[in-house]
């Protein structure tokens, strides 16, 4: 018969192994970039939007993964290893990706879990060295439907890619001894599309160092290749040709390294339009303003429209955004931040001056509050066509908020629910939460109600609960 202390030494020596495989765990969620898989422990990430995942990784003593395990994890239980196997209690395994069958060997460092098609769910990507110049980033994409992560070759096969947030673009750059190319993809309708490139090619008959070249910049307009700029130099280096230097900066500049933090770039590509317009931001030192000049990509010597904007902000920040919903970008400048809230200006794309045009034309049917003269730390919601604008007072043991929620009516901003806090007039220990919504042509009350002014968190959570409710109904 055996002994107790070998059972017992046997769970001991289970519970070890299981501790050491959850140091390669990491949670997968929504809409986060995390980084790679260390021996430091478990990476935690934001929740998809229903459930949670775990992805477990097997690895070997040479920080090679073997394989990757995607479990539904309902129950959060831990799972024990068996020979390098996980058994998950109550979880379910959803999927095994078995790196070897693309003949990778894949370490530890090599694995990022990152959105690279911008659907707000964290991918797979494998980096690969291609050369010294070049990798790749092997992609899985996170299916919601099957619960899967499906191998894509189209992201798979990009060269030392970007993915860039701010304006949903995928930038590539492919360097050889004799071309030198960069590229920017958008992802359309689960396609991934190519909209610009600038390619130099060398002349290998005279050298591979650029100094003799041919350049040309290719858009993407009405659905067509179009060769906008096609250029020829045998005097100076491509590293001098200012032209070849402008181009890449103002239509690549995640790849631009420089030292110069006053100075962003910001790039149009309007649906209805056949030119790709660029927004150059900077700050004036002097005048303290936000300073812009937009070219068209044919002519990035001559401005088409200058726009100075003076405020607080010391970045030279913007959003670029369809804030009207009229399929055109439009241009939101930050003015000022204050603790509570934020100002900003806006330009609107106008497609018959084909130039920016300061303001948004509101509706006055809540003409009764000053604070709807302008919006205040707004969130544009897109898919919904809706502007929410928030304005925060600060009491002594808290916060109260100001909501008020727009629509565009017959080409004017107008509002639509109005969800406001304020101190009671009759008891000062008490918050009066009143919601109204404006139907027909007149503001109806839908809740009128007082919550005790040491109740935080209901203070803090109905008038978010109502706009959501407000989105939700749409």
């Amino acid at each position: 018969m055996k002994k107790p202390h070998f059972f017992i030494a046997t769970i001991i020596s289970l519970t070890i192994v299981s501790f050491l495989f959850m140091a390669f765990q990491i949670k997968v969620k929504q809409g986060i970039s995390v980084s790679t898989i260390t021996h430091q422990g478990l990476t935690i990430v934001e929740d998809y939007k229903d459930k949670n995942y775990d992805v477990r990784a097997i690895v070997d003593d040479s920080d090679t993964i073997k394989e990757i395990l995607l479990y539904e994890d309902n129950e959060r239980t831990v799972g024990i290893v068996f020979f390098g196997r996980m058994t998950s209690g109550r979880n379910k395994l959803l999927q095994t990706i078995d790196f070897s069958e693309l003949g990778l060997s894949v370490k530890v460092n090599d694995i990022q879990f990152i959105d690279v098609n911008f659907d707000e769910f964290t991918d797979i990507c494998v980096k690969v060295k291609l050369d010294a110049d070049n990798y790749q980033n092997i992609s899985y994409l996170y299916n919601p439907q099957t619960k899967q992560f499906d191998y894509n070759k189209e992201f798979s096969v990009l060269y030392n890619p970007i993915y860039n947030v701010s304006d949903l673009s995928i930038y590539t750059k492919n360097e050889s001894a004799d071309k030198l190319i960069y590229s920017a993809y958008r992802y359309f309708d689960n396609k991934l599309i190519k909209v610009r490139e600038l390619e130099a090619v060398a002349d290998n008959s005279q050298s591979t160092a650029f100094d003799n070249y041919t350049i040309t910049y290719k858009e993407l307009r009405n659905g067509e290749w179009s060769d906008v700029k096609n250029w020829q130099n045998a005097v100076e280096r491509l590293q001098d040709n200012e032209l070849w230097l402008r181009y890449k900066r103002y239509l690549f500049s995640p790849f631009e390294e420089t030292d110069d933090k006053e100075t962003s770039y910001y790039v149009l590509t309007n649906n209805f339009e056949p030119q790709t317009s660029v927004i150059e931001c900077s700050i004036d030192k002097n005048s303290k303003q936000l300073k812009l000049a937009i070219y068209q990509t044919d002519e990035l010597f001559s401005p088409i429209q200058l726009i100075a904007e003076r405020g607080g902000i010391v970045v030279p920040r913007i959003k670029v955004v369809d804030f009207n919903f009229d399929g055109y970008l439009d241009i939101i400048c930050p003015l000022y931040y204050e603790e509570l809230h934020s100002k900003s200006s806006f330009w609107r794309w106008d497609k018959n001056a084909k130039r920016f045009v300061k303001g948004i034309e509101f509706a006055e049917n809540y003409s009764e509050n000053s604070i709807m003269a302008a919006l205040s730390s707004e969130i544009i919601y897109s898919k919904e066509q809706v502007i929410v604008s928030r304005w925060l007072t600060k009491i002594d043991n808290g916060y109260l908020s100001l909501y008020y929620l727009y629509r565009y009516v017959d080409g004017k901003l107008t509002c639509q629910r109005a969800v406001e806090e304020i101190l009671d007039p009759t008891d000062d220990k008490k918050v009066l939460l009143r919601v109204r919504d404006y139907q027909q042509g007149e503001w109806k009350m839908i809740e009128n109600k007082n919550i005790d002014l040491t109740d935080n968190e209901t203070i803090i959570d109905e008038p978010t609960k109502w706009i959501v409710d407000y989105l939700e109904q749409q």
